[in-house]
């Protein structure tokens, strides 16, 4: 077996990573003058006090949450990178010759893609994920007047809430995701009568809800109760046990959060009635990032082993960037299919991986063995 501590070994790694390394380096600067452009045309029009300085900035903040996107492509890239190098200079004809087989040299690659995606999020998400959170906060101080709204559907915006001694049911037709505030919201209150059964005691239907730290705050509110007149409330507020992450629960805050946060997302959000899938699904992504990137690896070795001399390495190398498309699309589509309840979270996000592992390893155990 290959270690480190060999010299084949640590001389396979250091190839591997050199593959890496170039193709992390494209990348980046892709990365770079893409968003910087993309940044200059959608801040730099309508912000103030854009200059590239800022937007420079602004996209080396994002910067982190985009490389994390791209992991799956920078491991496979740069797998094929590597071999293709190794096999145009004849070393893995030699190390045939050895009688090393394709399982022994391709450990490298395969162990440095499963290492990086255990550290990916554990390590890179967080940071990823709080230089994010800077980004949106500079991005929307630059851009003056921009409003965060997003409508949603007549009565479908429910969510839970309360005390030990009370509960809380809320309604909103609409949320403005920049002021944490709900819009046209009815507050239906509970509380346990005689025999212990939560019975109704009166409701709050309110133009705007805004949801500060540990509670709401009403205006223009009407309460209304059994057997009395409505009245009117110019302003009015009570405690609340539900944060502002789970009231404006959307895919884009559970990929705001990090690694470390889902859990308690997920738990406050069941705690509130709220959904916590998108939660769920972002945490088994995130936990499942070995598993997508070994067979990432494994796809770009698969079409990397053939000998040189036999050409046809071009068709290959698109074939191989084809399959690392489709299963990133896979990933996704079923990610979606779970958002809509039809599938497990974590099914959706090994159930693709998995599938291109097994086909990549069955396609170099025939091709190697026969």
């Amino acid at each position: 077996m290959i270690l480190l501590f060999s010299k084949l070994g640590r001389y396979l790694y250091s190839q591997t990573l050199q593959g890496l390394s170039l193709v992390l380096g494209i990348v980046l600067t892709l990365i770079l003058l893409v968003d910087f452009v993309e940044q200059t045309r959608t801040v730099g029009a309508r912000a103030e006090n854009a200059n590239p300085f800022a937007l420079g900035q602004l996209t080396l903040l994002k910067t982190p949450m985009l490389v994390e996107t791209t992991l799956p492509f920078i491991i496979l890239f740069g797998t094929m990178y590597a071999l293709f190098r190794l096999n145009r200079r004849s070393e893995l004809i030699v190390m045939r010759a050895a009688g090393l087989s394709a399982w022994r040299f391709l450990t490298p690659p395969l162990a440095l893609a499963i290492i990086i995606g255990l550290l990916a999020p554990v390590a890179l998400n967080p940071i990823a994920a709080e230089m994010n959170a800077e980004f949106e906060q500079r991005r929307a101080e630059m851009v003056r007047g921009e409003t965060q709204t997003q409508v949603v559907s007549q009565g479908r915006l429910w969510l839970l809430g309360g005390s030990p001694g009370q509960k809380t049911i809320i309604r909103a037709t609409a949320v403005d995701q920049g002021n944490d505030e709900l819009i046209n919201a009815t507050f239906f209150f509970y509380e346990p009568d005689i025999d212990g059964q939560m019975s109704f005691v009166e409701r709050i239907d309110a133009e705007r809800a805004a949801l500060r730290a540990g509670f709401w705050q009403l205006e223009n509110a009407v309460e209304s109760s059994p057997g009395a007149q409505p009245r009117a409330l110019e302003a009015v507020s009570f405690p609340s046990n539900i944060d502002s992450e789970t009231v404006f629960d959307r895919e884009e805050q559970a990929k705001s959060l990090s690694f470390w946060r889902l859990r308690d997302a997920m738990r406050t959000a069941e705690s509130s009635g709220a959904s916590s899938r998108n939660y769920e699904i972002r945490f088994f992504s995130l936990a499942a990032m070995p598993l997508m990137l070994a067979a990432m690896a494994m796809i770009g070795a698969a079409v990397s082993l053939r000998l040189a001399r036999l050409g046809g390495a071009l068709p290959l190398a698109v074939l191989g960037g084809a399959g690392g498309f489709l299963l990133f699309f896979t990933d996704d589509l079923l990610a979606a299919i779970a958002e809509s309840g039809s599938l497990p979270p974590a099914l959706a996000a090994s159930a693709a991986p998995l599938a291109a592992l097994f086909l990549a390893t069955a396609f170099i155990a025939q091709m190697e063995d026969g």
